[in-house]
């Protein structure tokens, strides 16, 4: 009987035979050790009792990591994988799209855009000559915003402000 911990790197480079020996050999003193407790043995037996159970564990654990390490070398080119092997992440990501199924496009759609390609609106502000890509309205608050700020909206500015506007929301685009 070993009295001493199981240190775990001593583990790693046994086989699987002479782990499940040193298990029971484990097991087999562990329940020894719990009826001599019963029986009404010293209190040193608690702290035996607790280093057998994490030796105990020790050696399941690397059992199991060897196993499962077989496992993905058998299973490493197979179109499909057991369901524990799988990356577990959370519900909603492992049924999300893939990259590539995210990237795919339609015929139907790759016509829309090759035909009506994305339009693009250049506003130009009078005093400072700064020029705004309106990309569908996304920058038409910001010039809104410019315009605020100087008090003083020319004309151009306005009319060309307006413009933008009425087109965009020809478009069906608002204001944000």
């Amino acid at each position: 009987m070993s009295t001493t911990k199981v240190k775990a790197g001593q583990l790693w480079g046994k086989n699987k035979d002479d782990l499940k020996k040193q298990l029971v050999d484990l097991k087999t003193e562990l329940a020894q050790l719990r009826t001599q407790k019963v029986a009404g043995g010293a209190n040193s037996k608690l702290t035996k009792i607790h280093d057998l159970r994490k030796s105990i564990a020790r050696v399941l654990t690397v059992i199991n990591a060897t196993q499962r390490s077989q496992l993905r070398i058998l299973y490493k080119n197979k179109k499909y994988l057991p369901l524990d092997l799988r990356p577990k992440k959370t519900r909603a990501m492992r049924r999300r799209l893939t990259k590539h199924e995210a990237t795919l496009v339609s015929e139907k759609q790759k016509k829309r855009q090759m035909h009506f390609p994305q339009r693009k609106y250049a506003v130009k502000m009078q005093h400072d000559l700064q020029y705004y890509l309106l990309k569908d309205g996304h920058q038409l608050t910001t010039l809104m915003r410019s315009v605020e700020q100087h008090k003083s909206p020319h004309l151009l500015i306005e009319y060309q402000y307006r413009e933008a506007q009425a087109v965009l929301a020809f478009r069906g685009v608002y204001m944000r």
